[in-house]
């Protein structure tokens, strides 16, 4: 009800407060006996949580790090075209300090993939900002956009594989289901589809400004590795 500025609601809360504030209010201990069983309850899953965070599926921790990992090298050869200086040597040094993670957790894929989110925002100003390319360039860049195709395609493969596994695990009763892995995979592939489409985007953009001809893939496929 403090959601709500309606009279009811207002009634509501007035009303409620006066209550447990009535020293012989019957349900004053039962109250207190909801808000200590509350705490139990959020503790316990807050373990379940954690627990299922330690025992991620290393497969798609794996196949999720790699996507990330192709994509930040995409990038820098996007930022590289698009001729970024600074920004682009900071990104690089820590982009290889999370690739060289072998076998990487929950934390890693989704700094890996956070990292690269934030780079790509900086490429798409950098893509509305820039007036032309060489002819070096331009070839450059029509392969650096149709890679970017085969990643959001590779992306979308992952994740709804992923989500039909895990669905299949529910309806037979939920064996080795890990729900945590699924919502935090899924929302970070979400994030890496939503910068890849930005980027994709910015580089139509780009072309349509200049009037040049930036060609999409004829034939998309999985990278090598996902």
């Amino acid at each position: 009800s403090r959601k709500r500025n309606d009279n009811f609601a207002k009634s509501v809360q007035v009303e409620f407060l006066r209550l447990i504030a009535e020293p012989n209010f019957p349900e004053k201990r039962l109250y207190a006996y909801l808000a200590k069983e509350a705490t139990s309850i959020r503790q316990s899953i807050e373990q379940e949580f954690s627990s299922s965070a330690r025992s991620a599926n290393p497969a798609i921790l794996q196949k999720t790090q790699s996507l990330a990992i192709l994509r930040n090298e995409l990038l820098v050869e996007i930022a590289t075209i698009s001729g970024m200086g600074k920004d682009l040597e900071e990104f690089k040094v820590r982009a290889k300090q999370l690739a060289s993670q072998a076998n990487p957790s929950n934390s890693v894929v989704k700094e890996t993939i956070i990292l690269g989110d934030g780079f790509a925002e900086k490429i798409v100003k950098r893509m509305g900002a820039l007036d032309k390319l060489d002819e070096d360039g331009l070839i450059k860049l029509e392969i650096a956009h149709q890679k970017n195709e085969h990643l959001l395609y590779a992306g979308i493969e992952l994740g709804v594989g992923w989500f039909s596994y895990q669905a299949f695990q529910m309806s037979s009763g939920g064996a080795n289901l890990n729900l945590f892995e699924t919502v935090e995979v899924l929302k970070s592939l979400d994030s890496s589809q939503n910068e890849l489409c930005t980027v994709r985007e910015a580089i139509i953009g780009f072309a349509e400004r200049t009037e040049v001809t930036i060609n999409s893939a004829t034939e998309l496929q999985i990278p090598e590795g996902i």
